[in-house]
């Protein structure tokens, strides 16, 4: 079968694209990658169609609203036809709503052609409701040959891989809002100071949640003219949204790791060159930690090759879910840490309940008081760590393979009437 995947990056391969890709190849899939994303913006229509009519693919797959902009192009009589797999790894309504595709989205929603996996259960509620948009679930997974086992490449126990948005960052996307966005924004920012203090870890909701709190602490006209303001300026909503999304990132990991080093050192793993990303400095001053228990490696310079080398480290990963994740939203780290047989001690929502058995393939909590025990008892029990590490790999190999994602995606063409 041959397959074209669409790119939007104009430089280099998607990291999800390439983890798709080797998987089809090692199927024996013809795959073809096709970048619609020149220097100078997208690619026209002709263009494509030229290329894609001259590879006559069986398939066309790609994320987010990357093939979006061409509704005509998928339309017509060449490739109308060709089933389309549009795939979510994170909150769809943002870049929809960010280029004003909502129309365009519900044409495609009633088509036959087209087929839509969001990754997190909330999102295809949001989705459904926003714009008709029935869409499947489907998880992350990573390639199965780049991450194997490979017995701890450093010897430190507790490891978290990630990133932190620096200040700055945040309150550059912040500065310059029309009026009732501002105040907006003060009160989701207040809301989240308070979490970042919040001894009991209450979930941290996603953007969409947080704003329809906040707005009930904006006076009535505010309320009235906020609708208007994000009907004007397209651009300022997505600033919001996306400071929004970045300092609640944030909390949550924070608090995490602040809890983490009051039990044990901890070594980070961060892209540090990349915009907007933390320092080493920042690290050290949002975690309140100058001396030695905490290690920060920058990891900007790491190609896609080599990143399962950061979760074959150590003996235990920790992870706080982002609040884009709301009722899963599966991270690629979960799938990352399974594949090495690692073990990773995360906070819990249903549809990661559902993939891996807490307490046998995946350690989990709820709250401050459960993580500090989990810790606890893993820095305490080696043979634990070394049990729940292979089950995970076990899981893993079992039934969160590219390959499975794949059969999943051709089940939808199957059940297509």
């Amino acid at each position: 079968m041959r397959w074209a995947l669409l790119d939007a990056n104009p430089s280099k391969e998607d990291f999800t694209l390439r983890q798709i890709r080797l998987s089809l190849q090692r199927q024996g899939h013809e795959v073809g990658i096709l970048h619609v994303t020149g220097t100078s913006g997208l690619k026209c229509h002709t263009e494509i169609e030229t290329v894609l009519t001259s590879w006559k693919p069986d398939r066309v797959l790609w994320c987010s609203i990357t093939g979006m902009p061409y509704l005509e192009l998928w339309s017509g009589a060449a490739l109308g036809g060709i089933p389309k797999i549009v795939l979510w790894f994170d909150d769809p309504v943002t870049p929809v709503e960010r280029y004003g595709l909502e129309s365009d989205l519900r044409e495609l929603a009633s088509r036959s052609d087209f087929h839509f996996g969001i990754w997190d259960g909330h999102w295809r509620d949001v989705a459904k409701s926003q714009w008709g948009l029935q869409a499947h679930a489907i998880h992350l997974s990573v390639d199965e040959e780049e991450y194997v086992p490979a017995g701890n490449l450093i010897s430190e126990k507790v490891f978290f891989v990630g990133m932190l948005h620096s200040q700055a960052s945040i309150s550059e996307r912040l500065e310059h809002l029309p009026r009732s966005m501002r105040s907006l924004a003060r009160v989701v920012e207040n809301r989240l100071k308070q979490a970042m203090e919040d001894p009991e870890w209450r979930m941290v909701p996603s953007w969409d949640v947080l704003w329809n709190e906040a707005q009930q602490e904006l006076l009535s006209k505010e309320q009235i003219l906020l609708r208007t303001e994000f009907e004007r300026d397209r651009e300022a909503g997505w600033r919001l949204r996306w400071g929004t999304w970045a300092f609640a990132k944030n909390v949550v990991r924070v608090r995490m790791l602040r809890k983490a080093l009051e039990a044990t050192p901890l070594h980070v793993f961060c892209e540090q060159k990349q915009l907007g990303h933390a320092s080493e400095e920042e690290w050290h001053a949002l975690l309140g930690q100058k001396g030695p228990r905490l290690s920060v490696s920058d990891t900007s310079e790491l190609t896609a090759e080599e990143l399962a080398r950061l979760h074959q480290c150590g003996s235990l990963h920790l992870q706080a879910t982002d609040p884009q994740s709301v009722r899963g939203g599966i991270p690629y780290r979960v799938f990352q840490a399974a594949a090495c047989a690692q073990v990773l001690l995360t906070d819990l929502r249903p549809e990661l309940e559902a993939s891996f058995e807490p307490g046998r393939e995946i350690l989990g909590y709820h709250n401050a008081a459960e993580f500090a025990a989990q810790l606890r008892h893993c820095l305490a029990d080696p043979i634990l760590l070394h049990e729940v590490g292979a089950a995970a790999r076990k899981r893993f190999e079992k039934e969160h393979l590219w390959r499975h994602r794949i059969e999943t995606m051709e089940g939808w063409m199957r059940s297509c009437p």
